[in-house]
């Protein structure tokens, strides 16, 4: 049985920012490790989206909540 984690990150990708890249890199390593991996993010994708990086990371957009 696979471990499972789930990351909450607002910025997630392979860019150059480092927000976005570590929980990235992290989530990368752990797939390699035998990990299931989901990030819950707010940016790359349309919101709502569901994909499957090519790293084999499974990325879900949500949307934000304006804070007035």
């Amino acid at each position: 049985m696979k471990k499972r984690l789930v990351i909450v990150t607002y910025a997630f990708g392979s860019g150059t920012h480092p927000n976005a890249k570590r929980p990235y890199l992290i989530a990368k390593y752990l797939v390699r490790q035998g990990w299931d991996v989901t990030v819950l993010t707010m940016t790359g994708q349309i919101k709502g989206e569901v994909a499957e990086d090519s790293d084999g990371i499974h990325v879900e957009c949500i949307p934000s909540f304006p804070f007035y």
